[in-house]
């Protein structure tokens, strides 16, 4: 198998890969949103890992661990709960 093959290979597996973790972000997403005050989005971070963002203001709550902790705490998660997060 040549260079070029290998890469194209790579290019297939990783496409479905982040389709795999596409349709799986949109579901935490969902059902997080239904514990939360507020609209979220997960998104990647650059570092690793994810975060949550709110969408209304646009900026980054918390690691999603962080945020997964207090729904799994609480039940819920408000805004005020994130003062407490360093991210």
């Amino acid at each position: 198998m040549d260079e070029i093959t290998m890469i194209e290979k790579q290019r297939e597996k990783l496409t479905i890969a982040y389709g795999v973790l596409e349709f799986h972000r949109q579901l935490l997403t969902q059902l997080m949103s239904s514990k939360t005050e507020f609209e979220i989005d997960i998104i990647p971070r650059p570092s690793g890992g994810f975060v949550v963002l709110d969408v209304e203001s646009n900026s980054i709550v918390a690691p999603l661990d962080a945020c997964i902790d207090i729904i799994l705490k609480k039940g819920y998660l408000v805004r005020k709960d994130f003062f407490n997060i360093s991210i």
